[in-house]
């Protein structure tokens, strides 16, 4: 079970949360330790190339002292460049701190916002789990409402008293030939059903794509199958 980032806190997100990659890791949680990673390396590189540039500062620094003391200059000279010398490398090595905290800071603002990014998408797509299971309950309803010509209805009495957890392969399965809603009109399968109620929204065609584009009706029947819905 996922302990970190993603912490599941509805049936839909304890599937969504428990969701494996290619490697067999929890993929939400694989997703925000790489990014933790990334930035790990990143701090490390930072401090190394921040420590050469000090540490360079400073050679010079000892360098030029060297070359001064060893002059003809007179000692009042000296002093006051040994002075002069001192306070560059003292503001060289302000900077350059100063330098590598915006840098750390800045790589920090980059995790939040890359973690924030895999947030979303997690809630997302939890979302459209939820959206999913609302709408199988609808149809659920639906389905419940068609009769034939005999004025028989498609389910039988002891499915129509059922609850959407024990109907799901029944309402994936259901080809309602022959049947007609209230208004009249030929019953339709899930998927047909649920594609004439998409409008022509962002949100719908988002959730569309999802559902039938990126395989999200195919997991959402994984879910309900290993009883995670329930």
């Amino acid at each position: 079970m996922p302990t970190g980032f993603f912490v599941p806190n509805s049936v839909s997100s304890s599937y969504v949360a428990n969701k494996r990659n290619e490697s067999g890791a929890l993929e939400y949680e694989s997703a925000a330790g790489e990014v933790g990673v990334g930035k790990q390396t990143a701090l490390q590189q930072l401090g190394k190339q921040y420590s050469s540039a000090i540490e360079g500062g400073y050679a010079a620094y000892l360098a030029a002292n060297r070359g001064v003391m060893g002059s003809n200059m007179g000692q009042g000279f000296k002093e006051e460049y040994l002075r002069l010398q001192q306070e560059g490398m003292q503001q060289n090595i302000a900077e350059t701190n100063l330098g590598a905290a915006n840098a750390r800071q800045e790589l920090d603002i980059q995790e939040a916002q890359i973690k924030g990014q895999i947030q979303k998408q997690f809630q997302t797509e939890v979302g459209y789990m939820d959206r999913m299971a609302n709408s199988l309950n609808d149809y659920l309803g639906y389905v419940r409402s068609l009769t034939n010509s005999k004025g028989l209805t498609y389910l039988n009495s002891d499915q129509m008293g059922k609850g959407l957890d024990q109907m799901y392969d029944i309402l994936y399965n259901a080809q309602p030939q022959g049947y007609l809603d209230e208004s009249g009109n030929l019953g339709m399968s899930y998927l047909q059903w649920l594609n004439a109620q998409l409008k022509e929204t962002t949100a719908d065609k988002e959730f569309g794509q999802w559902a039938f584009g990126l395989g999200g009706y195919n997991q959402f029947q994984e879910a309900t199958r290993k009883g995670i819905q329930k």
